[in-house]
């Protein structure tokens, strides 16, 4: 960079200084053209997407499988056209809302909580789809900030010159994607569809509106330029000079390498690495290149050390050593995927290294040869270290400390591309601020920048983990919600079997006629389960479902006295009332009400014309024939409870009974267990414990005979004590596993959640979504079956080095002593 250039770049404290904070009518001014514009844009995008949405409803609507999808999607497309002009405003108007929110909103402040950023999350049918909604927003918001990642940096940068603050965070910039998402997904929030079609809508949205996004932040970014706002940025960010450690003492040459590289805190004055090193290169022959062996590395001499490193520049930038010899020209290195060390030593510019200290280049082919084995490293991520072969060598030799500090830049730098590596897949995108685009950067900037100034490598590790951080603060919200997801579909499942046993128990032990059966089976199973993930088995309505169910089973068994008749007439009311309430509100449809209760009151008749002689049978007949004459003026439960009571002698002195006198009356209980409520909720709590182990292991089972499919010879199913079992039992939260699908292609996931339910463990990508759920013993399976593998996060070095060192060194015979 010129003289003259370099004066252009701002320095961002001295600007503020300098310059001062824009003044409040300004940024008044500016901040109001930027919320135009993004509203502006907002309109036409979500305009498109309902154009757009009509014609895929109805596409979904017309390849639906069932009347059922069928009728969702054509509900969804009128409801849609019905309120599309309303959705647009509302679009609008939050956006605005919290554009104004997040302005006036105090550094440091927790933004207001909105529906996309909800964190807690309640067991109902309905706050389950609200999930799903949020995770699509914070999905879309995830892909604006990765595809816009230099157009959102330089702007926010300039927000926080404006907005006054220190710092300025995702959530507090009122034109980020999070408040332009969020925004339209909560006016989508109240549209009275179906969540597969409001999920569709969000799609097209995310489809639709958000590749312009980039285009719009890079003309606001223009136009704060043009008011003076910041008009350079560097994109560096300055660190403290490396400061080389000082070299060790030589200590007396030793064949001893007992913990040349055990302790993770070794430091070149504690343990002889180089030594070790050395030692394995050459078999411990004297007189080899390179000389004795040594602590720390004895440095080249001026005269031949920079011949060297110019020699190496120039490969290094692909323009060979004079285009002579037999070496390589730099090009070749560009594919990152060959280790081409050795191949350099032919080079002419390089025969002062190779007799001073060849074992250097030995060393660092050692290192690459590990490095571009290893299995865990992506092969595109592969390609880009293994570019570095050339600036690494470089590194070791200028400095021989590289090889023993954890802490030299470069093997920082190394271990930051080998962590960005961990959890990235072959398919991700590649496009401009995805982390292959970082990573990528970093080795290009290192290619073209580095020539013996070893504090660039500071400077890159610092800025790539920076950007890997970022990613795994965003990732950790949506783990978080992909935990709640799972934990909410699991507690609805648990529901189901806590509902379908209390309902399978009653009905196993009374017998109740079949249109009982099948009511409470087909319907009262859907109250049932409504009121339980609302309330849980503690909740007043769970309880009264359960109640109503009791006195429905009792009032279908044989009345065989004249008593319990009463009482059954008595009770009708506060029954009848009870089933009708629960139907309405599980929308069961009135044709299935009416069928019912016409079922219901034979069920009634056939109870009390139980027990009764053939004469009183007889006038009970007449006594209600002569009734219907006179009912013409009576309907709904009503004239349910009076066509009933006609059968019942003494009418009149029959009270209406209240839900506790029933519920008094109606006892299914052990009446031993009824004087000990704590013995009563000790069998309900062993119960529901029995059932969640029940499910666990179907569910372990169903998962065992899945990953078995297929397979001609099944492995075994791994033990308690398995070294499997134990393995999976052992892993800690942020563990990476790589899994191989059916069809041979491969996913990473890190160990995000384990649920205290089912035992279930939760991995997630990168962006922090589901790729896979396995239950323990599942996962041991795969384990065993080698269709899932541990991802080591060990540093790419130290693992590289560890092999080296584990092996047995070469014989002497292999590096003869030079004549």
């Amino acid at each position: 960079m010129s003289a003259g250039e370099s004066g252009k770049v701002v320095n961002l404290q001295r600007y503020e200084r300098e310059r001062g904070a824009v003044g409040s009518a300004e940024a008044k001014r500016v901040l109001t053209e930027c919320r135009d514009r993004i509203s502006e844009y907002l309109a036409g995008a979500v305009s498109a997407t309902f154009d757009k949405a009509d014609d895929t409803l109805f596409e979904r609507a017309d390849k639906a499988v069932s009347d059922n999808e069928q009728t969702i999607y054509f509900d969804a497309m009128r409801e849609i056209r019905r309120r599309r002009s309303e959705i647009e405003k509302r679009t609008r108007q939050l956006f605005l809302e919290r554009f104004a929110e997040v302005l006036k909103r105090k550094p440091g402040d927790a933004p207001t909580s909105s529906r996309a950023g909800d964190s807690g999350l309640s067991l109902s049918l309905i706050e389950h789809e609200d999930l799903e909604e949020s995770l699509a927003a914070s999905s879309m918001a995830s892909k604006v900030r990765s595809t816009c990642h230099r157009e959102l940096f330089e702007l926010e940068k300039r927000l926080q010159l404006i907005l006054r603050r220190k710092e300025l965070k995702n959530e507090d910039n009122p034109i980020g994607p999070e408040v332009i998402c969020g925004a339209f997904r909560d006016a989508c929030h109240d549209i009275d569809v179906d969540v597969k079609a409001k999920l569709i809508v969000l799609k097209l949205f995310d489809k639709l509106a958000i590749p312009g996004l980039q285009a719009l932040y890079q003309a606001i970014n223009q136009y704060l330029i043009k008011n003076k706002i910041l008009p350079i940025i560097s994109h560096q960010v300055k660190r403290p000079a490396y400061q080389r450690p000082p070299m060790a003492p030589v200590p007396p040459q030793t064949s001893d390498l007992s913990g040349a590289y055990e302790q993770p805190g070794y430091t070149s004055g504690e343990i002889n690495l180089y030594q070790a090193l050395h030692h394995y290169v050459t078999g411990g022959a004297p007189g080899v290149s390179g000389g004795a062996p040594m602590s720390g590395g004895v440095p080249l001499a001026p005269a031949v050390l920079g011949p060297v490193v110019d020699a190496l520049t120039a490969m290094q930038h692909g323009l060979g050593v004079a285009n002579t010899g037999d070496a390589p020209a730099g090009g070749q290195f560009a594919g990152g995927t060959v280790n081409v060390l050795r191949e350099i030593k032919t080079a002419p510019g390089l025969q002062p290294l190779v007799s001073a200290d060849g074992v250097t280049i030995d060393i660092v082919a050692l290192i690459f040869d590990h490095i571009l084995d290893n299995a865990d490293v992506p092969p595109a991520m592969k390609a880009l270290i293994g570019r570095l072969q050339i600036p690494v060598l470089k590194v070791a030799i200028i400095d021989k400390t590289f090889f023993a500090s954890r802490n030299h830049p470069a093997r920082r730098l190394l271990d930051t591309l080998a962590r960005a590596a961990t959890g990235w897949q072959e398919s991700e995108s590649r496009s401009e601020g995805s982390l292959y685009s970082e990573v990528e950067s970093s080795v290009e900037t290192v290619l073209r920048e580095f020539n013996d100034d070893i504090t660039l490598f500071a400077e890159l590790a610092d800025h790539l983990s920076d950007f890997i951080d970022n990613e795994l603060n965003r990732a950790e919200r949506v783990e978080e919600r992909s935990a709640k997801a799972l934990e909410g579909e699991e507690r609805v499942m648990m529901a189901k079997v806590i509902v379908r046993d209390e309902i399978d128990r009653r009905v196993n032990k009374q017998s109740p006629p079949e249109p009982v059966t099948a009511f409470l089976r087909d319907h009262w199973y859907t109250v049932l389960l409504l009121y339980f993930l609302r309330e849980g088995e503690e909740g007043n309505n769970w309880r009264r479902c359960v109640e109503l169910m009791d006195t429905l089973l009792w009032s279908v068994q044989p009345k065989r006295t004249d008593r319990e008749r009463q009482r059954l007439v008595g009770a009708l009311g506060w029954l009848l009332e009870g089933l009708q309430e629960g139907m309405a509100m599980a929308s069961t449809p009135e044709a299935l009400r009416h069928a019912f209760l016409a079922d219901l009151k034979q069920c009634h008749s056939q109870a009390l014309s139980e027990g009764r002689s053939q004469q009183a049978q007889f006038e009970a007949d007449e006594k209600q024939k002569a009734f219907e004459a006179q009912r013409v003026n009576l309907t709904g439960i009503e004239a349910y409870k009076q066509d009933i009571a006609s059968v019942v002698p003494d009418l009149a002195e029959i009270p209406e009974l209240t839900e506790e006198e029933v519920m008094d009356y109606v006892d299914f209980s052990d009446p031993k267990q009824e004087a000990n409520p704590e013995a009563q909720a000790e069998e309900r709590r062993q119960r529901y414990e029995e059932l969640v182990e029940n499910l666990r292991e179907n569910q372990e089972q169903v998962e065992i005979e899945e990953i078995t499919i297929g397979n001609p010879s099944p492995e075994p199913e791994p033990d308690s004590d398995d070294h499997y079992t134990a393995m999976v039992a052992e892993l800690q939260k942020g563990t990476w596993v790589e899994f191989t699908r059916a069809d041979g292609t491969t996913v990473r996931g890190k160990l995000s959640w384990t649920s205290p339910l089912t035992g279930t463990y939760l991995f997630t990508n990168r962006q922090g979504l589901k790729v896979e759920d396995r239950t323990k013993r599942g996962l041991a399976l795969e384990f065993r079956r080698g269709t899932a593998k541990l991802i080591e996060e060990k540093s790419l070095l130290d693992q590289a080095l560890s092999n080296i060192l584990g092996k047995k060194p070469k014989t002497a015979a292999n590096h003869p002593a030079p004549a």
